[in-house]
């Protein structure tokens, strides 16, 4: 899936794979493990991949399941982890925690806004979701 910039160029190529390790070609067949793979549109260079993290449920191997989502760079080192955060009130919703243990949280606010915010709960950013009638509507 080709992702493309204001002027219409593309700049990233965006796929879905079930490879084990993200293909290094774009026409590698699938392996077994989910992952989203961003290319390069310049040269096609992986530039960062995702895979589920899989742990046993409650120390049995027989219910695992996947517990998060790993973001990896070009060299499969993990840099963050994405994990659904249902602590409940204002921190539900999803948790990126970095390598070095730094989380961000994002949240939905409204039915129709998101926010992003860090472990002290100081607004790292925020979304406004408009519908077309609305944009219609101020012009």
């Amino acid at each position: 899936l080709p992702i493309f910039d204001v002027s219409g160029a593309v700049v990233l190529y965006c796929a879905y794979t079930l490879a084990e390790s993200p293909p290094r070609g774009r026409y590698d067949l699938p392996g077994n493990s989910k992952r989203l793979v961003l290319r390069s549109a310049n040269d096609e260079q992986l530039m960062a991949s995702s895979c589920d993290i899989v742990e046993p449920d409650g120390g049995s191997t027989r219910n695992c399941g996947p517990v998060g989502m790993a973001l990896l760079d070009a060299a499969e080192e993990r840099h963050a982890v994405l994990r659904a955060n249902s602590g409940g009130g204002t921190r539900s919703g999803y948790m990126l925690t970095n390598r070095s243990g730094c989380r961000i949280f994002v949240r939905k606010d409204t039915s129709s806004s998101f926010c992003i915010t860090d472990e002290d709960g100081c607004r790292l950013a925020a979304t406004d979701l408009e519908s077309e009638a609305d944009v219609r509507r101020r012009m």
